[in-house]
């Protein structure tokens, strides 16, 4: 078998072609292969990825990569196998990186396996899935709080007469009102609203 050009497969989007390059003997070629696959984003590709979880460490890493890149069409294939011991940890992480309802259900209908591990492992994912979303919605409410700071800092009294910030320094890095309590970065000069605000 030649050695698999996969820059140039991937370049005319040839699945087909960097499919076969996962089986080539070259483990640089097959984790380039897997990374390519991710990048077309073909869910045709979805089973021969799932297949490299049995691969070496980096192949691996460049199939679970690539399996979140094609995202929710993954998920199904991902279930299948995660019952396998050889590609459990590999699926139910890529499962976990996916997230979504769709990878919940499973993660959840896994937990009722007859398999310890497999109940255990869902568990994990679901814990995980759980901890990132709630991650996001946090960040989503600290935009929102800093939003409606920035709004009253643009539109309190002090936005219209001017702040009245102190000689003395903070906490060492801030300046404060000494009618609002904004307070504002001795170097960035960036204002940051106070207690009452």
């Amino acid at each position: 078998m030649f050695k698999p050009d996969v820059d140039r497969l991937k370049s005319r989007r040839n699945v087909g072609g960097l499919i076969k390059a996962l089986r080539y003997g070259d483990s640089h070629v097959r984790y380039a292969a897997a990374k390519a696959l991710g990048e077309i984003r073909d869910p045709s590709a979805v089973l021969p990825l799932i297949a490299c979880f049995g691969d070496s460490a980096a192949v691996v890493e460049g199939a679970v990569s690539s399996l979140y890149e094609i995202g929710e069409p993954a998920v199904e294939g991902l279930a299948a196998v995660a019952r396998v011991p050889v590609f459990r940890e590999s699926a139910f992480r890529t499962l976990t990186y996916i997230g979504g309802p769709k990878a919940i259900a499973e993660c959840k209908a896994a937990l009722g396996d007859n398999d310890a591990a497999v109940r255990e492992a869902a568990a994990e994912a679901l814990r995980m899935i759980g901890v990132r979303e709630v991650a996001g919605r946090e960040e989503a409410k600290k935009r929102a709080e800093y939003a409606k700071q920035e709004k009253l800092l643009r539109t309190g009294s002090c936005a219209r007469d001017g702040h009245m910030f102190g000689e003395g320094v903070y906490n060492g890095f801030f300046h404060r009102c000494r009618r609002c309590g904004a307070m504002k970065h001795v170097h960035s000069g960036n204002i940051m609203p106070g207690p009452g605000q």
